[in-house]
């Protein structure tokens, strides 16, 4: 669901050049750059073993799968494997159309995550995220974000801000 509401804000907003922070096995990340031509998507993970895990393999062998399916849109897909933080610095200030924040969902971690990438999005780009429905993640959004736009079972949870 989260993927299809994100490939609906993609074409309406015409989003290029995005990035999504945790990647994990890549079902997002795929899928938007299957379905939005013309996309170029950063994916930041370094596949750790988290509580998260239990239904998708371990995270070698996720990684190893998306390196490998990676290689297939020619500079597209841009790979980053590196902590959120560190990535961040890669990547230029207003140079993204969205961010996507789907990694460690600790209070602590989301925060860090919004405080680092919400520069790199361009003027009327777009902050969204995962599991608004998570007490933690909720309550970092809500604090740095407090005009986000709550998620809803509906989009699978994600939240979203508007970059003024």
């Amino acid at each position: 669901m989260r993927e299809k509401y994100l490939e609906q804000m993609a074409k309406r907003h015409d989003w290029k050049v995005g990035a999504e922070i945790g990647v994990w096995y890549g079902r997002t990340f795929f899928h938007l750059l299957e379905n939005v031509p013309g996309l170029t998507l950063y994916g930041v993970d370094i596949w750790v073993h988290s509580h998260l895990n239990i239904h998708h393999k371990d995270q070698a062998q996720n990684r190893l799968e998306v390196l490998e399916r990676a290689k297939n849109y020619k500079g597209r897909a841009i790979i980053l494997e590196m902590p959120s933080l560190v990535a961040a610095h890669v990547v230029g200030d207003d140079t993204l159309d969205f961010v996507f924040i789907d990694a460690d969902h600790s209070r602590e971690a989301v925060l860090g995550d919004i405080g680092a990438w919400v520069p790199k999005i361009k003027t009327g780009g777009f902050a969204t995220g995962h599991d608004w429905d998570w007490a933690s993640v909720r309550s970092a959004v809500i604090a740095s974000l407090p005009d986000a736009t709550p998620g809803t079972g509906g989009n699978d949870w994600v939240w979203s801000w508007r970059k003024p």
